[in-house]
């Protein structure tokens, strides 16, 4: 149903807002595939495997962590709407980007300087 609808918002030339994440911390994706290659899983900090680099700049409380929270499952999900979509860039110019949600129990939202660079680096 999701697709459908995301599908038409398209087709109609809206844009399409997704309270998911897109994808994981470059760290992160790093040492899995060199601990699956049979190499060292490196040494890289806790918070970097941990966070996104936007997310590493939001002050006060973090989000959670999609490479060690349960929001993990709702990224894969968000990877298979992405690619049922055709395989959407992760810079928002196909009018699908990823939102966060208002900042649980402070309401409000998440700011960061780095908010806007998350779209020219895809992160």
């Amino acid at each position: 149903m999701l697709l459908i609808q995301a599908r038409s918002v398209l087709a109609g030339g809206g844009m399409v807002a997704i309270d998911a994440p897109f994808g994981w911390p470059v760290p992160f994706v790093e040492a899995v595939e060199r601990h699956r290659a049979g190499l060292p899983f490196g040494d890289a900090p806790s918070r970097s495997l941990r966070l996104r680099t936007t997310e590493q700049s939001i002050e006060g409380r973090p989000p959670l962590s999609v490479s060690s929270d349960r929001i993990a499952t709702v990224a894969f999900r968000a990877a298979r709407l992405l690619d049922a979509l055709g395989g959407v860039r992760r810079d928002g110019q196909d009018r699908v980007i990823e939102v966060y949600p208002p900042r649980p129990c402070g309401g409000g939202s998440w700011s960061s300087p780095a908010t806007s660079a998350r779209w020219a680096n895809g992160r």
